[in-house]
């Protein structure tokens, strides 16, 4: 495999002067596209921000992890090229977690610019990683439908937990309640204790498989999946249960990624359907549609959303090679955070 750092002198950053001409409007919010960074030889899969950083992180089916400096919205001065697919990104600490279609994870110092581990604990892809902070572990959902937990200093595979027959896509660690959620693409989410990692309970979510699970409330998550439908679940601690108290149907075709513009004020998915959609949790209705307008919007199927905590702005990345940079109208009406 190789892996080195190379200049990203071929990724430019395309926009108008000031406010695009194309604005969309929503209830309590108004967003314009701001622009879209390209130079992606492929399908864009994930985005990814690193804590107290200026950068953007993004992953594609060109083997290429590329970094844009979002205070000058311009590539930074290197990317990481490691020669397989790259699904999943996740950080901790300085080490960077690229998880590739092949299956093994690269670990990077980011600091030291150097390859720290290759890890090969799955024969298929590595669709997502979460970690556990207060336990200094991994949690990493493959292709193989094997969830793998391994060490978050030295790196060593602690576990390797068949799930399912199906591909594991997604891996929450929900905090308020200590346990950890996995989704499957044969349409369960798995509950599970983070001690020993055995199952507590599971429950069919979506039919044909489950994409992304992003917490709500104070007991609640949100997931979505292949069948298109944003589903809202509340969950019962003592029987570790969950119970489904609201569905939607908010896109025409699967639903890959949720984010949360913080604090249950503002959501964002991302279809198959070529749209992002913008989510009023007031009501759940009559959602800003981000659609193709010109060189404005996705071409091709949106992949993953993801909010910047300073200034409000959404970021989407999708098959068409692109990231799209939407602005809201009134940044001191929107909520900062990460997703």
């Amino acid at each position: 495999m190789i892996f080195f750092f190379i200049a990203l002198h071929f990724f430019c950053l395309c926009r108008q002067n000031g406010l695009a001409q194309r604005m969309y409007l929503c209830r309590d919010m108004q967003y314009s596209w701001q622009g879209m960074l390209t130079g992606h030889a492929g399908p864009i899969y994930t985005l990814a921000f690193r804590k107290d950083d200026q950068r953007l992180y993004s992953g594609s089916s060109d083997g290429i992890v590329a970094a844009w400096d979002l205070s000058i919205m311009q590539a930074a001065s290197f990317s990481i090229k490691v020669g397989e697919p790259v699904l999943a990104l996740s950080f901790h600490g300085s080490n960077m977690l690229i998880g590739q279609m092949a299956g093994g994870i690269h670990v990077i110092d980011l600091e030291e610019r150097r390859e720290l581990k290759h890890l090969k604990n799955h024969v298929k892809g590595v669709f997502d990683l979460c970690t556990l902070p207060e336990r200094g572990l991994h949690a990493v959902a493959g292709g193989d439908g094997v969830l793998s937990v391994i060490d978050a200093f030295d790196f060593s595979c602690k576990l390797l937990l068949p799930l399912s027959e199906h591909k594991l896509r997604k891996t929450f660690f929900d905090t308020r309640f200590d346990r950890l959620l996995v989704g499957s693409s044969d349409g369960f989410i798995y509950v599970l204790e983070p001690e020993y990692f055995n199952e507590l309970s599971r429950f069919e979510a979506h039919s044909g498989g489950v994409y992304d699970i992003l917490p709500f409330g104070k007991s609640g998550v949100i997931t979505g999946g292949r069948d298109a439908h944003l589903r809202f679940w509340n969950y019962d601690l003592h029987s570790s249960q969950f119970t489904e108290v609201k569905s939607i149907p908010a896109h025409n075709y699967a639903i890959y990624s949720i984010a949360s513009g913080g604090e249950d004020q503002v959501f964002a998915t991302a279809s198959r359907d070529k749209l992002v959609k913008i989510w009023n949790p007031k009501d759940w209705k009559s959602p800003q549609r981000l659609g193709r307008s010109g060189l404005q919007g996705h071409s091709h199927s949106v992949n993953k959303v993801l909010f910047e905590s300073a200034t409000g702005r959404l970021f989407s990345a999708g098959d068409d090679r692109s990231i799209q940079v939407w602005a809201p109208l009134n940044p001191a009406a929107s909520p900062p955070a990460h997703s």
